[in-house]
């Protein structure tokens, strides 16, 4: 690409000194000297239906919730979007004792009242997003995301990459 057609200042912006185009993608070169794109440098992901999907917004909507420590939207290259749930279990478990809910950490995610509590969280979400973006099937994790097993940055940004391959078993169940 030369630039932008009468637009010297876009075209600035885009193309560095050296010639380099930045589209906002990470890549590497391969062994044949092939460009490979490996990610992202915004947070926006692609359905398989060619929709794209700004996850960040939705999970901090979510986050709002006392119930909810984490939120992270899944569905890039999928045809759907779902969701992994990390529960303030601060707050859950008093919930449950007041459901009348004693029982083991394990059962009590997975209990009706306890997913329904959080159905209607993502209800409430998903009433105002576009079709295409809303959340169709949630998981309720009860681990912590930790710098030290590289899903998350110092900064406790989410590593999408490294959620993908920690939670690949969970993440395929929903799909």
């Amino acid at each position: 690409m030369q630039g932008y057609y009468k637009d010297l200042e876009a075209t600035e912006a885009a193309i560095d000194a050296e010639g380099w185009l930045h589209t906002g993608d990470l890549g590497e070169f391969t062994a044949e000297g092939f460009l490979k794109i490996t990610g992202h440098k915004k947070n926006l992901f692609k359905l398989s239906t060619g929709k794209y999907i700004a996850p960040q917004p939705i999970e901090e909507q979510l986050k709002r919730s006392p119930f909810v420590k984490q939120a992270i939207i899944i569905g890039a290259h999928r045809k759907f979007c779902t969701l992994l749930i990390f529960p303030d279990l601060d707050y859950l478990c008093p919930q449950a004792e007041g459901m009348c809910l004693s029982v083991p950490l394990e059962k009590m995610l997975k209990h009706s009242k306890i997913t329904a509590l959080y159905q209607s969280l993502i209800n409430d979400v998903n009433q105002h997003l576009p079709h295409w973006s809303t959340i169709k099937r949630f998981r309720l994790l009860h681990l912590t995301l930790a710098i030290e097993e590289g899903a998350s940055k110092p900064l406790l940004t989410i590593k999408r990459d490294n959620i993908d391959q920690l939670f690949a078993a969970e993440i395929e169940a929903m799909y």
